[in-house]
């Protein structure tokens, strides 16, 4: 049964053509779909434990996640039918991370998922629910974008580090506290390592005998770091 639920799975995400995917947008409700994500994300929780004890029941709930998942994606699985209140969502960015996030699906149904394998897949389906959220978490991404290069120009560090990389970390430890605490933990140690890192270019910024081209190599090389970290949430949450 398991093999037939996987074949199934992935022929849906990568053989079906794109114009058999459709929804009638024109009778779009949104509390109708955010009661779907959570039916969908209520479906996994029961099937994740009953996997985890090896309940008597736990094909029956696999099944479940399965069928929820087939007419979600379905319904929603390429950017023609992209739900309306997602459209802050950049179309491409939707059609490849609903494919993704049908691997994600097909591993949770056929193989042993560690918790942050889990977590993760609920995560996703919950940024659905909520288009402002997931619309504010966008806006600070975009925001990030435009930071001071120039160390002769930053007159607070914290400031800067703010605006640059902590203020979109609180958006998403909103998403994450309840939900998910694995990733919180990782989210809590990467934003703990920036912020070591500023503090000891700080110290290194105040030292008289260090040039200035040193000092400006060390903070790109922060920089850069800070870089990746916003480029994986990204990813992450459907800005790019």
């Amino acid at each position: 049964m398991k093999n037939h639920i996987e074949i199934l799975l992935l022929t849906i995400v990568f053989f079906i053509p794109q114009a058999v995917l459709a929804c009638d947008l024109s009778a779009f409700q949104q509390s109708d779909f955010s009661e779907r994500c959570q039916r969908l994300i209520d479906y996994c929780k029961k099937a994740y434990i009953s996997k985890k004890v090896n309940y008597p029941d736990a094909e029956k709930k696999l099944n479940e996640v399965s069928k929820d998942w087939i007419d979600f994606y379905l319904s929603h699985g390429n950017q023609n039918v992209q739900p309306p209140n997602l459209k802050m969502v950049k179309p491409e960015v939707w059609d490849r991370n609903l494919k993704a996030l049908g691997i994600k699906f097909n591993n949770f149904i056929r193989k042993n998922i560690d918790s942050k394998a889990f977590q993760s897949l609920i995560l996703e389906v919950t940024l659905f629910k909520d288009e402002n959220k997931l619309s504010q978490l966008h806006d600070c991404f975009k925001a990030a974008e435009i930071y001071e290069k120039d160390i002769l120009k930053i007159e607070d560090y914290d400031l800067w580090l703010e605006a640059r990389l902590l203020t979109v970390a609180r958006l998403i430890n909103e998403y994450e506290e309840e939900i998910a605490n694995d990733l919180l933990f990782d989210l809590d140690m990467t934003v703990k390592e920036h912020i070591e890192a500023i503090e000891r270019f700080k110290t290194v910024f105040a030292e008289p005998d260090k040039s200035i081209k040193a000092k400006q190599n060390l903070f790109n090389m922060i920089n850069r770091s800070i870089d990746q970290t916003l480029n994986n949430w990204e990813i992450s949450f459907y800005y790019k």
